[in-house]
């Protein structure tokens, strides 16, 4: 083979990688910081996206990002903690694009995340922050689900990913709300994934660590950023893609043999059996 056979064979090769989500419809319930990364790195793989956000604006942006890169994906306003706007963000996958391969499931309301400096132990829980943390992140994740599920079987089946995070097992001192709230998708996951793993649909969960993006960037200090940083094995931050990365490989072909694990993403910061 010649230089320019070689090197056609090897461009041909890196657009076949490119593109292992070709022709999948992929819904991504949450366009913040991680969202936006999950979002862009499955489009870049060749995946058409619906982006959901409770912030249509954050939502548009996201896939203005995409179309501008050549990609293919469509906003859309998603409370994920309201049945009737996940059935309206799954009815719009399937009637633009015919069908639903994919949704990963990001969202979440964090209480630290809002400017009240208030103590999230469990004697210093606040019941209101408390309730939507369940109301969001248990319930909502539930109702997402069971709104995706019959438009997966219709497709012959698919791959759901859900976004935990090592809160439920590291015994943070605080975020106890978040952690409680967020515990219940692994028996979830566990549950689509032993009921439905039958009828072609597989189910995941990702649990990152300290992921960095912008918004957290402005929450914490570089100081608390290297901290994180220096307390993981590789001795950096995780960024979105990393994420991305890991939704990408569960949600493809490749992956089509996982089905009901935890996967950790956080340089190392927490080893689990």
């Amino acid at each position: 083979m010649d230089a320019r056979g070689y090197a056609a064979t090897k461009m041909g090769m890196m657009s076949e990688m490119v593109s292992k989500l070709a022709g999948k419809v992929i819904v991504v319930a949450g366009a913040g910081g991680i969202g936006a990364g999950i979002a862009g790195h499955l489009a870049d793989e060749g995946a058409t996206i619906v982006v959901g956000d409770v912030r249509l604006d954050a939502a548009a942006e996201v896939v203005e990002g995409i179309v501008g890169r050549g990609g293919t994906a469509v906003a859309t306003m998603l409370d994920g903690a309201d049945e009737a706007s996940a059935k309206e963000a799954i009815a719009l996958a399937v009637s633009r694009f015919g069908g639903l391969d994919g949704i990963h499931i990001n969202f979440a309301f964090l209480e630290n995340a809002r400017p009240s400096g208030m103590t999230t132990d469990v004697l210093g829980q606040n019941l209101d922050d408390f309730d939507e943390a369940m109301r969001v992140n248990a319930r909502g994740y539930l109702l997402c689900t069971r709104q995706a599920i019959p438009a997966l079987l219709e497709r012959g089946g698919g791959a759901i990913v859900y976004t935990a995070t090592n809160s439920i097992y590291n015994g943070a001192a605080d975020l106890l709300g978040y952690a409680m709230s967020k515990a219940p998708i692994l028996p979830l996951m566990r549950h689509v994934a032993t009921r439905y793993g039958p009828e072609g649909i597989r189910s995941n969960a990702i649990s990152p660590g300290l992921i960095a993006h912008p918004r957290l960037e402005t929450v914490l200090s570089d100081a608390e950023l290297t901290g994180y940083a220096n307390a993981a094995p590789i001795k950096r931050l995780g960024r979105p893609k990393n994420i991305g990365a890991v939704s990408a490989l569960l949600m493809s072909d490749d992956g089509d043999f996982i089905t009901g694990q935890v996967i950790a993403v956080d340089g190392g910061g927490f080893m689990r059996p």
